[in-house]
């Protein structure tokens, strides 16, 4: 069996730059909490998660923080965020950055739940399916 790892490597060796990802092919995977939905993509210096949550998902406030620098990508719905000292709402179209070390989290979603990309640099291997890895995320 093909591991998603091998599989982008082998794309990369054969010398293809510009590579469609096809969402669909990437296992779907719930998230560190029930109603969220995740597939994610690794490359070398870059990865990708598309994250589907559910309406009336509950949330707990933890924020954490990590190495990463983060960008979140609001494909439909809204979510609700606290990045730093701020509490943002994040609606249809909308970026959000989140840079390394600053304390960040989902605080709630929006009445139709939401559809999102998150972008990590450095790429996170932590989180395509089989990790069994410690996380990166760090709680205070």
């Amino acid at each position: 069996m093909l591991t998603l790892r091998r599989f982008v490597r082998n794309l990369i060796n054969e010398g293809r730059k510009n590579i469609l990802i096809n969402w669909e092919k990437f296992p779907a995977v719930e998230n560190l909490r029930p109603g969220f939905v995740r597939r994610a993509m690794a490359a070398e210096k870059i990865s990708a998660v598309r994250v589907i949550a559910e309406a009336g998902t509950e949330f707990d406030g933890r924020l954490h923080h990590h190495e990463h620098e983060q960008l979140l990508v609001m494909i439909s719905g809204e979510m609700h965020l606290r990045v730093g000292t701020e509490d943002i709402i994040a609606h249809t179209g909308d970026m959000v950055f989140f840079p390394p070390h600053l304390n960040h989290g989902a605080t709630g979603v929006g009445p139709e739940g939401a559809e999102y990309y998150e972008i990590f640099s450095p790429s996170r291997v932590d989180q395509l399916p089989g990790w069994i890895g410690s996380s990166i995320m760090q709680y205070d």
